[in-house]
């Protein structure tokens, strides 16, 4: 075992809660009860270690110091994901000089391979690590439906303005007629300098502070509906943890989101369907909850969309134009989304009468949409926690045969399954969901006429 290679991680040690810095965090969490040695954090690549660069591939300064392949490495992976149709210029190139590459779908494993292929390397692997929850941050909580209080809607984004749609759901939430019977939460980051225009929106309260994991999971205990229209997504973790919940759910099932979310495309009946990635007909209605699909059986309300023109696109003009204003500092500067050539391709773009639809729906219909909601949490819990997520990575390094040079003490590998079992109840789902802290997790995020929000 003394020759054998560690797994690791450039970089500051793992300590994020969002984005990047939280899938670290689970991941060397997971591989570390998994029973596999890992080494967090460090600009220098120690001896006799696999390395594993988990960020993004474009060119900068903090790319060439910490994340680019080390020769010095046993082998060299690309952690990363990407959520649009086409990779930014450079991107291909940058992953082509690690040994394999790791990313988070279906959908962008075939993004990866098809622009390596453009570049004449196509013998790099690429393969799915999908992520996963942690069913302690998460766990299903025994929800309140019939509350008297407003019904709430709760949305996340970076910022307002971003691909996850919060101002979409904004939009059409304050040109809906609910009599004063609902609120939106909107959750951005403190990047939100968007912040002010939102103030004189009814109903709505948009909160760019960081939270606690309390405060996060208080937030979608007193929700009554998560609400993602995403563009497009490399996986897509907030939908998923909302489901861990039993929270009821709204969002786009395309790009990495139909990694899980796949089931519950199929499982609504829709009219006059024009394809499989096509648009589909107003109206979401349910089947049997129980029905498993593919293996992948999660549910919640499938927005209909069609492909346009990618998010990022827009996003390329606006950067472009404060470029040319001087409005971006040196160390921000992005030289790949500088070519005048570049596209990002497509994404999936959901009108707001079909948003609406759904949230409508939710809205009326919370009772059964809660029921499905809580027989999804049970299958996320069952197949898509951060322990799952060892699976993949333990057959990737078998199929680049580096698993019998790893350090790995399979021995103790058994204890981490007692972690997954629990999640692991009948048919009847019989003592679900389980019960954990509601009553303290309701004065985390508790909504009234005066104050929407108390953190």
């Amino acid at each position: 075992m003394a020759n054998r290679c560690a797994l690791w991680f450039p970089g500051e040690r793992a300590t994020g809660v969002y984005g990047y810095g939280r899938v670290r965090v689970q991941t060397i969490d997971a591989l570390r009860r998994a029973g596999f040695a890992v080494v967090d954090g460090g600009f220098e690549a120690p001896e006799n270690v696999i390395q594993i660069s988990h960020y993004q591939p474009f060119n900068s300064e903090r790319y060439e110091r910490v994340w680019k392949p080390r020769p010095e490495a046993k082998f060299r992976i690309l952690y990363t994901t990407f959520e649009s149709s086409n990779l930014p210029d450079g991107w291909a190139e940058n992953a082509a000089l690690f040994d394999a590459i790791w990313t988070t779908s279906a959908f962008c494993v075939e993004l990866f391979e098809r622009e390596l292929g453009f570049i004449g390397r196509s013998d790099i692997p690429v393969f799915c690590i999908p992520h996963g929850i942690d069913s302690f941050q998460f766990p299903p909580l025994d929800r309140r439906f019939t509350d008297p209080r407003p019904f709430l809607f709760y949305t996340k984004g970076i910022h307002p303005a971003d691909r996850k749609q919060a101002d979409q759901v904004m939009r059409v939430f304050e040109k809906m007629d609910f009599k004063g019977r609902a609120k939106l939460l909107v959750k951005a980051t403190p990047s939100a300098h968007k912040r002010g225009q939102f103030r004189n929106f009814n109903h709505v309260t948009l909160v760019s502070e960081w939270w606690t994991d309390q405060q996060q999971l208080g937030a979608l205990f007193n929700a009554n509906c998560f609400v993602q229209p995403t563009r497009c997504e490399g996986f897509g973790l907030e939908p998923l943890e909302a489901m861990a919940t039993g929270c009821p759910v709204i969002t786009t099932p395309y790009s990495g989101i139909r990694e899980y979310y796949l089931g519950a495309h199929e499982l609504f009946e829709h009219i006059n369907v024009e394809g499989d990635w096509g648009k589909h007909s107003k109206g979401h209605w349910y089947k049997d909850p129980t029905i498993e699909v593919g293996g992948k059986s999660t549910y919640g309300i499938s927005l209909p969309f069609v492909e346009g023109p990618a998010f990022y696109n827009a996003a390329l003009e606006d950067y472009k134009k404060q470029l040319e204003l001087g409005q971006i500092p040196e160390e921000n500067r992005r030289p790949e989304l500088e070519n005048d050539d570049w596209d990002f391709g497509v994404d999936a773009i959901i009108e707001d009468d079909d948003l609406a639809a759904a949230m409508e729906f939710a809205y009326k219909e919370i009772l059964p949409v809660s029921e499905i909601a809580k027989r999804s949490a049970y299958y996320v819990h069952r197949d898509w926690t951060w322990n799952h997520a060892v699976g993949p990575i333990v057959r990737s390094l078998e199929a680049l045969g580096l698993l019998d040079s790893v350090h790995w003490s399979k021995g103790e590998s058994t204890k981490w399954l007692d972690f997954i079992n629990r999640a692991n109840v009948d048919s009847e789902f019989k003592n679900w969901p389980l019960t954990v802290g509601t009553e303290e997790l309701a004065s985390e995020a508790v909504v009234d006429d005066d104050s929407f929000l108390k953190v």
